[in-house]
């Protein structure tokens, strides 16, 4: 998981979680990252050109239109 640096998600309670859950790494971009800004806009165009214009109802439906 790709999360910010907040403080919530390093404390105490969390690490105990990531001790009982290892499939799940925390990764935790630089502070003044500018990367992160670039995979939002991403998504954002991700949403908007292909996720909400139409329901596809399986895969290949979704693999057809893209």
């Amino acid at each position: 998981m790709v999360l910010d640096n907040l403080s919530v998600h390093k404390g105490k309670k969390v690490q105990a979680w990531l001790l009982k859950n290892p499939r799940f790494i925390f990764h935790h971009p630089p502070v003044h990252c500018s990367w992160m800004n670039q995979v939002e806009q991403w998504f954002s165009i991700l949403q908007r050109k292909r996720l909400t214009i139409a329901d596809f109802a399986d895969k290949q439906a979704l693999s057809q239109r893209c």
